[in-house]
C-alpha cells in the first residue's frame, strides 16, 4: 500500500516542484539593509542583527568596523558558522570552539559587539567574555518567528543598557540586555509550550510576553529608565 501511494502522489509532486519558486532571499532588501548602516552610524543607537542583516554582514565583513554605538547579532548555529567563513578565510579554526572563535568574532566585526549565538543552550559573547547560558529552560518546540521575539526583545533591552553608566570598563549592561532578551524568549516558550503542546506558534509565546515580563523582572527594571 506504502509503494502504491507514492506512486500515485508522485505525478502530482512532481507537477508542484515545477511550479513552485522559491526566494530565498531578496537581494534588494539586503541591498537596502546595507544602504542603511551609515545613516544608523550617524543616528549612534544601538543595532540589533538578525537573519538577512547577519548575512549583509557576512558579504561586507568591514561594515561595522566603525560603528561607534552597540551592536547585537543574533546568529544561529548555522548562521555563525557562514559569519566564521566570512570573517576567517583561510584560517584553521574550530567552529565550536567558542571560548575562543567568538571573542575574535566579536572583535573582527566591530568594536562594541554582543554576539548571542542561539540554540539549546544559548551562548553569549562580548569582548573576551563567554557566558554559556544553560539556567534558563526553553521547550523541546521552536517555532518559526521565535527569532524575531528574541530580537524584538533584545532591541528593548539594548535600548535600556545605554542607559546604565557603566563602571571600571566592564560591559555588564551589554551582557545583562542579551541575558534578559535570551530568558524572556525562553520563558515564554516553555509557558507557550506548556499550554499548546507541538501546536504551539510564535503568536502564543507573544500572548505570554506581558505575564513573563512582569514575572522575571517586576519592577526591578525601573533604574535603567529613571
Amino acid at each position: 500500500p506504502y509503494d502504491s501511494t507514492v506512486k500515485l502522489l508522485q505525478p502530482n509532486i512532481l507537477f508542484f516542484c515545477r511550479h513552485v519558486y522559491i526566494q530565498v532571499r531578496d537581494h534588494s532588501i539586503m541591498n537596502k539593509i546595507k544602504s542603511l548602516i551609515p545613516t544608523l552610524k550617524n543616528v549612534n543607537i544601538p543595532l540589533v542583527l538578525d537573519a538577512d542583516g547577519l548575512f549583509v554582514l557576512a558579504q561586507n565583513p568591514t561594515l561595522l568596523n566603525d560603528y561607534s554605538n552597540d551592536v547585537y547579532i543574533t546568529p544561529n548555529v548555522h548562521e555563525f558558522r557562514i559569519l566564521c567563513e566570512a570573517f576567517f578565510k583561510g584560517e584553521e579554526y574550530s567552529v565550536t570552539d567558542y571560548e575562543t572563535l567568538g571573542p575574535k568574532l566579536s572583535s573582527a566585526i566591530g568594536p562594541r559587539v554582543t554576539i548571542l549565538i542561539k540554540g539549546e543552550r544559548d551562548i553569549i559573547i562580548r569582548g573576551k567574555t563567554v557566558l554559556n547560558y544553560e539556567t534558563t529552560k526553553g521547550s523541546p518546540r521552536r517555532c518559526g518567528g521565535q527569532g524575531d521575539v528574541l530580537s524584538g526583545c533584545l532591541g528593548t533591552f539594548a535600548f535600556w543598557a545605554t542607559q546604565v553608566e557603566q563602571k571600571d570598563g566592564k560591559d555588564a549592561p551589554q551582557l545583562c540586555a542579551a541575558l534578559a532578551a535570551s530568558t524572556i524568549t525562553r520563558v515564554c516558550n516553555r509557558y507557550a509550550f506548556e499550554d499548546k503542546g507541538r501546536g504551539m506558534t510564535t503568536t502564543d509565546m507573544l500572548e505570554k510576553l506581558p505575564m513573563v515580563f512582569d514575572s522575571l523582572f517586576d519592577d526591578k527594571w525601573k533604574y535603567l529608565i529613571d
